[in-house]
């Protein structure tokens, strides 16, 4: 098997679960020494992740910033992409995030085989759950949540939020998992940005936009993506976790830091931000790609950002049927 580099980008605001995620990551991975992990930890010093202790320490980028001067959820993975040095795979995820042994081989091969169709193969979903005794995840060890009859039978894949809430604020529109039967590569059009696989350039192609604080994230990662030549695509197995409870760590808007800037203001910023990035406004390289148009992703996903509708074909699976091998069009 061809030797492979994985950047494994974190970006983590006072997670006590960030050590056990590198580590889970680490252990579970066929090829250890093809790791390296890009970390922006957002913490206070005592709080910190004592990655030097490791001994694997020196496959570990680190860098911290006191919270107080934090800007939010996509300034950190802006910065964490700065950390890619030419690793052949980025691999974006969240700090609570678990692994099935062998993932890397997997999205390895998963890679090497889209990429025998696609020229830029964006691998994305929503993981399965993790859980703990009491909810204490801290104290209590961490079960991985995987119904076998959902991993014989399904395929995860994205969808967009049908709620009274969409395209609240002009342009937000939330992502939700949902089932289809299961295929192994299925074309989707929505990403989940805390688990995100694709070639190591996409972080030079979509620079992250660090204007953005959290809503919008998603909706601005799969437009700029899909109109910068990347196909966005669901894959079955799926071998990662996502501890979905937030409540036994900070959280950026509710851990109590006088901050210069209020995140109430950094939220209302970032939905500005998307609109600009939607209507085409100038922001630079945060914008949309050339390869593509927001009216050929409206065509292909049936998310209408300019008339603030969906169409059937957005949210009744039926995009996911197609041939993933073909063009997407």
């Amino acid at each position: 098997m061809k030797n492979f580099k994985i950047l494994i980008s974190i970006a983590s605001y006072r997670d006590p679960l960030l050590a056990w995620t590198v580590k889970d990551a680490y252990e579970n991975a066929k090829e250890k020494d093809n790791l390296v992990f890009g970390i922006v930890e957002q913490s206070n010093e005592e709080e910190s992740f004592r990655y030097k202790t490791l001994p694997y320490s020196k496959q570990i980028r680190y860098v911290r910033v006191d919270p107080d001067q934090s800007r939010g959820c996509c300034w950190a993975r802006s910065l964490g992409q700065t950390l890619w040095d030419n690793e052949d795979y980025y691999f974006q995820i969240d700090s609570h995030i678990g692994f099935d042994f062998g993932w890397d081989r997997l999205m390895h091969a998963a890679m090497t085989h889209l990429s025998e169709h696609h020229e830029r193969p964006l691998i994305t979903n929503m993981p399965y759950s993790m859980q703990a005794e009491d909810d204490d995840i801290i104290n209590n060890p961490i079960i991985k949540i995987k119904s076998p009859q959902e991993f014989a039978n399904l395929t995860r894949v994205c969808l967009p939020v049908q709620k009274d809430d969409t395209f609240k604020d002009n342009y937000f529109v939330g992502v939700q998992c949902d089932y289809i039967t299961k295929k192994h590569f299925v074309p989707g059009y929505l990403v989940a940005a805390g688990c995100l696989f694709t070639l190591g350039k996409w972080a030079e192609e979509v620079p992250y936009d660090p204007y953005l604080f959290f809503e919008g994230e998603e909706q601005s990662v799969a437009l700029r993506s899909w109109t910068h030549g990347y196909n966005i695509f669901h894959i079955s197995p799926l071998m990662f976790y996502h501890y979905y409870i937030s409540a036994y760590k900070k959280r950026f808007w509710d851990d109590g830091l006088n901050r210069q800037t209020k995140w109430q203001d950094l939220n209302l910023r970032s939905l500005k931000r998307l609109e600009h990035i939607v209507t085409g406004d100038n922001v630079g390289v945060y914008g949309l790609g050339n390869k593509r148009s927001l009216h050929d992703y409206i065509r292909f996903s049936g998310i209408d950002y300019l008339k603030k509708t969906l169409a059937p074909k957005a949210i009744n699976k039926s995009i996911f049927m197609n041939d993933y091998k073909l063009p997407f069009r």
